[in-house]
């Protein structure tokens, strides 16, 4: 059975600091509310985040490839703000 690594934020800016990762806590606090990372919300008030740490890592080694506009071209706006 594999059972998830999950931590809190700043234990997992900890521990990429000690193996040399160097991912800041606001980086993944900005992954985790992007719902890029696995993360949940626990406590009481369900104020404190806990992350999966392999699925910080499996984002890190293979980011999602963002689409590109070539120079010089017109983009399209998205349709949430055009009237």
């Amino acid at each position: 059975m594999n059972i998830p690594k999950m931590m809190t934020i700043a234990e997992a800016a900890q521990l990429s600091k000690s193996l040399e990762i160097g991912i800041s806590k606001n980086y993944i606090r900005e992954l985790c509310r992007e719902g890029k990372i696995p993360c949940f919300r626990v406590g009481a008030k369900k104020t404190k985040l806990l992350l999966n740490w392999d699925g910080l890592l499996q984002y890190l080694s293979f980011p999602p490839q963002e689409e590109q506009t070539p120079s010089g071209s017109i983009r399209p706006i998205p349709e949430k703000y055009t009237a």
